[in-house]
Formats: C-alpha cells, sequence, structure tokens
C-alpha cells in the first residue's frame, strides 16, 4: 500500500493505491483518488479500509501474504482490523514510536536489529525488527513491526514495498510531468 501526490496541470491528485507484487514488478490493482478536501496529506483509516475491503473481495485474506507499508499507515485500528481480517502486515514506524517502554530508535540500538518477542506498540502486540542502514557516512534505522513477521523475514518481506514505490515514482516522472491535453 502506498499514497502519493501527482500534479496534473494546475489539479493535484492525491492517490492511494495497493499493488501486487509478480516477481520484480508491482502492478496496482486497487486504487483511489482521495478527495480534494485532504489535498496532499495523508490517507485516514476510513479510506485505508474501504480500499483494502476491495482488495479482500479480489483476493482472500489467506491468500495474501504480506502488506506492506510505510510510516503513514499506522494506528490501533487500522492495525487491529488488518489483523481481525486475517491480513498479515509489516510496516515501516518512525524513530520516536514508543515500543514497549522505549523509543523505537532507543530499542534497536539496544537490541540489535531483531526481535523474536512480542512488544506493544500502539495498543497491539507486534513484533519490531531493525536494520542500521549507512548512507554518506551516517547510519540510519529502518524500524519496521507486523503482527505475524520477525526478524530477517519481516525485513526482508518490507523490501519488497520499493517496488510500488518505485511504480508511482516512475508513473509520476513518466506520465504526469508531460504536458496534460488541452
Amino acid at each position: 500500500m502506498d499514497r502519493t501526490n501527482w500534479q496534473f496541470g494546475r489539479k493535484y491528485i492525491n492517490f492511494l493505491a495497493i499493488a501486487i507484487i509478480a516477481g520484480k514488478v508491482s502492478i496496482p490493482i486497487i486504487w483511489k483518488v482521495l478527495p480534494a478536501k485532504t489535498k496532499r496529506g495523508n490517507s485516514n483509516t476510513a479510506q485505508r479500509i474501504s480500499l483494502t475491503k476491495k482488495l479482500l473481495k479480489i483476493i482472500p485474506a489467506k491468500d495474501i501474504k504480506v502488506l506492506t507499508m510505510d510510516r503513514e499507515f499506522v494506528g490501533k485500528e487500522w492495525l487491529s482490523w488488518l489483523d481481525n481480517k486475517g491480513v498479515g502486515y509489516v510496516v515501516r514506524i518512525k524513530k520516536n514510536t514508543l515500543v514497549g517502554s522505549f523509543s523505537a530508535l532507543e530499542l534497536a540500538t539496544r537490541r540489535g536489529r531483531k526481535s523474536q518477542r512480542l512488544q506493544t506498540v500502539f495498543g497491539l502486540e507486534l513484533f519490531f525488527a531493525c536494520k542500521p542502514m549507512k548512507k554518506d557516512g551516517r547510519t540510519s534505522h529502518l524500524l519496521i513491526i507486523s503482527n505475524r513477521f520477525t526478524g530477517k523475514e519481516a525485513l526482508n518481506l518490507y523490501s519488497l514495498r520499493w517496488g510500488i514505490e518505485r511504480l508511482l515514482g516512475h508513473l509520476k516522472k513518466r506520465v504526469l510531468t508531460s504536458k496534460p491535453p488541452t
């Protein structure tokens, strides 16, 4: 699942999509243009649930390996809904998100890259995993939570998310930077 903002002429399009991964290719199968009142802001739980209900009419939860999501797609109501529907997920979290009694970043630097224990996050019992990443001599951390997957498996599944990220970036660059029809 991902959301992006596209500018088409003078119009801004706030686009929420779910894609399936086929090999190395992401194919959007469900999407929604968010109302203009959301402008270029984040989606909300009701919009995510509405979109995911459409997905579950096409693909049952038992056939979905994992739903990968970025930091925008968090919150107790949303993640509980996915869990109750039987959808496994891996979602990135912000470094200041409370994981148990520590921030995600504090826990990551204390315990290393993965945890097999359930941690309380957003009031839910979830698995936490972390991967240090170096870029330009600086270390940052990929911090993720999951309702089903632990450690390296969770981190590897999260990496699938880059497929939809690349797809939406490609469409934005190739399709929407051209002049709109008059």
